[in-house]
């Protein structure tokens, strides 16, 4: 027998084999199932399952119910009814922390864990002023206290929060913050952050996240105690809003470059020769749904050098009032500062004194 005759005899034999097996495994993936059953119900063809555009509009109209424009009053009065149903519960908080605690042990860039101190209250507040104050700045945060606040200490509207990093500090200043938490009870007290510029970014993004669990609030604000911010505009102009939601307002630079030199530096940055739009640091409000959402994905925030721009990339794909107001002035351009200015940045300690005169 001619040995090429035999090898044609094998390779249709195999091939045919192949084919029988093919045709068993098609049947067998087309079978009564339950497994059939499972894929068949997710097909787009058929008609009781929802498509995926379905259920993008399905997704967008219950985000538009839950969104829904309201006033001040309403937005109050929802968050006193159900203050337990915030889009950012306790046990995601747990999750967060769990996994940035883990992440850390792993080597990897995490925030640090803070200390979640319950409030006593349940009031709702219209606006959280938050404050990063450096451990021994006690007396710039009572300036704070005997000046611009000092009329808000005991009121419904606003409550303030001076948030300091404990890591590596002597025994004697634990003490001297410890005791100041006593008399003031205005301390957001973070464990393991190392209180530096280089970890502001991570010291403002657990201060977003002892915000969303710690206290009832429409808004926050953020300022530098260097700021001395006008409360009563401020609270004026919430007031008059149609909306308690997508707000971001502050002083936006727009088309900034990137730092590469100096205190500011940016070794982080690899998104361009620019940054996106973002509003300066030294003061800026944010309503509490925006502050949620980012709460809600704390573990995918990167943490660039500088806070105030990582804020601004961590909203930039949100769909919201980004409100520019030249009305945030720079005290040491006193060209731009007026008796309207909402705020002024960048004030010292003799100025406090000044601008509180007229208070």
């Amino acid at each position: 027998m001619h040995p090429n005759w035999l090898q044609r005899r094998c390779c249709v034999f195999i091939t045919a084999l192949f084919l029988v097996f093919q045709a068993f495994y098609i049947v067998g993936r087309h079978s009564s199932g339950p497994v059939t059953a499972e894929a068949a119900a997710i097909t787009p063809e058929s008609e009781s399952a929802p498509t995926r555009i379905q259920i993008v509009k399905q997704a967008f109209a219950f985000y538009k119910k839950n969104h829904s424009v309201e006033s001040l009053e309403e937005g109050r009065e929802n968050l006193l009814s159900k203050p337990q149903e915030r889009s950012s519960s306790k046990q995601l908080m747990d999750f967060v922390q769990s996994q940035l605690v883990k992440r850390s042990l792993e080597g990897i860039k995490a925030p640090p864990t803070p200390v979640i101190q319950k409030e006593s209250s349940s009031e709702v507040y219209t606006l959280l002023i938050t404050i990063p104050s450096a451990p021994k700045r006690f007396d710039k945060r009572h300036l704070i206290r005997e000046t611009w606040f000092k009329k808000y200490q005991n009121s419904s509207l606003v409550t303030v929060r001076f948030v300091v990093g404990l890591l590596n500090l002597s025994d004697q200043v634990k003490s001297d913050l410890f005791a100041e938490q006593e008399k003031f009870h205005d301390l957001v007290l973070i464990e393991d952050l190392l209180d530096s510029y280089k970890n502001l970014t991570r010291k403002t993004l657990y201060t977003f996240i002892w915000a969303a669990y710690n206290v009832n609030f429409l808004y926050l604000f953020k300022c530098d105690d260097d700021t001395y911010p006008q409360l009563e505009r401020m609270l004026f102009e919430l007031h008059g809003r149609e909306s308690t939601h997508r707000l971001y307002w502050g002083f936006f630079l727009q088309n900034a470059p990137v730092r590469r030199t100096g205190k500011w530096r940016d070794r982080e940055w690899s998104l361009g020769k620019h940054y996106v739009k973002f509003a300066i640091g030294g003061a800026y409000i944010i309503s509490s749904d925006l502050i949620d959402l980012l709460v809600n994905n704390a573990l995918y925030l990167q943490l660039f050098t500088n806070e105030d721009v990582a804020v601004g990339l961590w909203l930039a794909s949100f769909d919201i009032e980004r409100k520019h107001d030249l009305r945030f002035c720079r005290f040491f351009h006193a060209q731009e500062c007026t008796k309207d200015s909402v705020m002024a940045l960048g004030v010292s300690d003799d100025d406090f004194l000044y601008l509180n005169m007229d208070n």
